[in-house]
């Protein structure tokens, strides 16, 4: 599996933004970035128009739950004291509602329960204090009894109904598949992030990646394999990354993450880092023992490409091949490829052009899988010399390579356009 069209974006205030590569998921959004960004900055400004309700409740989520916990005892003991004022005859009962709400809801349900007993201790000890002669003790416990049961009951309907709130609201921002943010939630938080950032003065990225291939994974062996592939590639990204970035699932097989206070070049190393790791460069032999018992117990072993090495930095690095190999003959089960040298790809890719695998020509620095596995499903191979190219591979594979080229911009002549 290899990661495609990795590309990054980053803003530094004051100077127009860098763009890198060709799809950049902020650049395609930004009509509908900007209108977000004025819609949150006129919230925040006219703010004093909204109702009162709300603004209470974004005061209060605004507080530590450690004061919102002595606000309620403090809430308590006042309407306890104006409850030991007013005396037997008139209840102040249904006061007690409100510390016991506001700390069911902002702090906890253990704690909602505990001022729920602090409360008709409290309602207990005032109304014991004044209890006329013809009441009774065991009167004054059942109805404190009876009042202890109503807190209670407002305090597990309150904690249930933030928790579906809360569940409900997860739901409404969280990618279902991945557990990422869906497309909304991640245009949502890089406004907010843009803000601060423009705020702040500071410089953010954005990388935008897809699959490879991932068309030809679903249509060849269905959905759920394509969902499975979805779900890892979303734990391994997210593994990666810092606590502080964002990553988001936009739709399909596409993605993009998110990263504040990174410049162009620590972006483009992270963008390398996520790259490499979703192409399995940097696995283990322990990070494959999972896929490795999965075979063993049945699973069908897929691979993306068959590559044996790439370049990078000028220097030759193992590919997905190995990787393939090591699976393949530990668990005694070949592989089945669904990129180069695969058919699949190929008859896809003419599909998509609306051509015959004939009519294709394919330019390549891997004499192997581009070039020969090319020219042996009847297209036109041609092997450049540069890349990983190393002197004399055209000679090793078979068949032969159509042509050899020095470099890429031999092409045109050699294809008698330019």
């Amino acid at each position: 599996m290899s990661c495609a069209r990795l590309t990054t974006r980053w803003s530094r205030p004051g100077q127009p933004d860098v763009d890198f590569g060709a799809k950049l998921v902020l650049a395609g959004r930004a009509a509908h970035l900007e209108a977000v960004r004025h819609r949150h900055k006129e919230r925040l400004f006219q703010s004093r128009w909204l109702p009162v309700t709300t603004l209470v409740r974004k005061f209060l989520r605004a507080r530590s739950k450690a004061f919102l916990f002595g606000a309620s005892l403090v809430l308590v003991a006042a309407i306890g004291f104006a409850d030991y004022l007013t005396g037997y005859h008139l209840s102040l009962g249904l006061f007690y509602v409100a510390p016991i709400s506001l700390v069911s809801w902002y702090v906890s349900r253990p704690a909602g329960f505990m001022f729920a007993f602090l409360s008709a201790l409290v309602w207990y000890s005032v109304n014991s204090a004044f209890a006329p002669l013809p009441v009774t003790p065991s009167v004054i416990i059942w109805n404190t009894i009876v009042r202890l049961g109503f807190f209670i009951i407002i305090c597990s309907l309150l904690a249930s109904l933030k928790e579906a709130y809360a569940r409900q609201s997860d739901l409404a921002r969280t990618d279902p598949l991945t557990g990422l943010l869906n497309s909304r939630a991640f245009v949502d938080e890089a406004t907010l992030e843009l803000a601060r950032a423009t705020r702040n003065k500071y410089e953010i990225t954005t990388l935008y990646f897809d699959l490879d291939n991932f068309k030809a994974l679903n249509d060849s062996r269905g959905h759920a394999a394509g969902d499975s592939l979805l779900r890892d590639i979303g734990n391994i990204v997210r593994s990666t990354l810092r606590s502080t970035d964002i990553i988001g699932r936009l739709g399909g097989d596409e993605f993009a993450i998110l990263l504040p206070e990174t410049p162009g070049p620590g972006a483009l190393t992270m963008a390398e880092r996520v790259r490499g790791i979703i192409a399995g460069h940097t696995m283990t032999i322990a990070d494959l023992q999972p896929a490795f018992r999965r075979l063993l117990q049945g699973g069908i072993l897929y691979t993306l490409q068959r590559n044996r090495y790439f370049k990078k930095g000028g220097e030759l690095m193992t590919d997905l091949g190995p990787i393939v190999a090591f699976l393949a003959y530990a668990s005694g089960r070949e592989g089945e490829n669904l990129g180069k040298p695969s058919q699949i790809l190929f008859d896809d890719v003419a599909a998509e052009a609306g051509v015959s695998r004939g009519e294709i020509v394919m330019v390549g620095d891997d004499a192997e899988f581009d070039v020969a596995a090319s020219v042996t499903l009847g297209m036109t191979g041609v092997l450049v010399r540069t890349g990983k190219y190393r002197p004399h591979d055209e000679s090793r594979v078979a068949p032969a390579p159509t042509a050899a080229l020095e470099s890429i911009e031999e092409l045109p002549r050699w294809l008698g356009i330019g």
